[in-house]
């Protein structure tokens, strides 16, 4: 049988749905042909280059049975950077933006320059886990925490999650793949003497306020400087942790917290409920005098 390629005849196989193809020049190999179902549409496909023909019956066999069970994906030369690049910036609206900037550092400074050249149907995962076991920080040259490791791990989950909701790959890789263990470390704490050394040692300076009521609270520094008075409750004697102050692009802001188990109300105790009482009446007076020294500026140059 003439094909419509030059110097290439096919010859029927002992394979339903396999041929054998022999070049002019002595070359063969051989082809399959199959029917597929993908998103309800039916397809023929065809696949070549097999040295045998039980490869390609088995080749063939195993694509129908995928249709059949509704694990078949059409071929994708997507790599995972061309993918990154469509993905990534569709979550710039939903992400906070430290996490977006985040999730950008880890994409293009970690996961590109090791896996981007690999296409996402065909990445495994032992590429995965040597990604994974590379540790050592790129800017230190110190081993990374289990932290740090873990924000990887989850970056990957997302991102093949994304991949198969778009239709590149039927399965999440990362399933199979386990976390990064927690290293478990042994908090230091200070004592009452140390505490009041560090309190003692910083009096006076511009941190001061802040030091202790993250000391009082176990605040987050972000969340010191996100309390607002109408959050500090002196009727109840309680604090409610909701906001949170952001540096986006030079600009100071506040901002929600990320999660609803962060909003948290806290308890005052004596010391500092006396603490936030002298700051307000502080900022009061400091208020009224800078009230009245516009006031009065204002007089004058009416005056004048």
């Amino acid at each position: 049988l003439r094909t419509l390629f030059p110097y290439t005849t096919l010859f029927r196989s002992s394979y339903r749905g396999v041929c054998k193809i022999v070049k002019d020049n002595g070359s063969v190999n051989y082809e399959c042909s199959y029917y597929v179902t993908f998103n309800g549409i039916k397809k023929r496909k065809f696949k070549s280059g097999f040295k045998t023909a039980k490869e390609a019956n088995t080749y063939r066999n195993d694509m129908i049975k995928k249709s059949d069970e509704g694990n078949y994906t059409e071929p994708s030369k997507k790599t995972i950077k061309s993918f990154i690049d469509e993905w990534l910036p569709s979550l710039k609206k939903s992400l906070a933006y430290k996490t977006f900037n985040q999730y950008s550092y880890i994409a293009y400074t970690r996961v590109v320059p090791v896996l981007g050249d690999i296409f996402l149907q065909k990445v495994t995962k032992i590429d995965v886990n040597n990604f994974l076991n590379d540790d050592i920080s790129l800017t230190t040259g110190e081993k990374l925490s289990s932290t740090t490791l873990r924000h990887f791990y989850n970056f990957l989950n997302k991102m093949f999650a994304a991949a198969v909701d778009n239709d590149y790959i039927i399965k999440n890789i990362m399933v199979n793949v386990p976390a990064p263990k927690r290293s478990k470390k042994d908090i230091k704490v200070l004592d009452e003497i140390q505490l009041k050394s560090l309190f003692d040692a910083l009096k006076g300076s511009s941190i001061y306020e802040t030091a202790f009521i993250s000391a009082n609270t176990g605040m987050r520094l972000s969340e010191v400087l996100g309390i607002t008075w109408d959050k500090v409750d002196f009727k109840n004697n309680c604090i409610y942790v909701t906001n949170q102050l952001q540096k986006i692009n030079d600009t100071f802001s506040l901002a929600a917290l990320k999660t609803k188990s962060s909003k948290r109300k806290i308890i005052l105790s004596k010391s500092l409920f006396k603490f936030l009482k002298e700051i307000k009446q502080k900022q009061f007076e400091h208020k009224s005098m800078r009230s009245e020294e516009r006031r009065v500026g204002k007089e004058c140059s009416q005056g004048v």
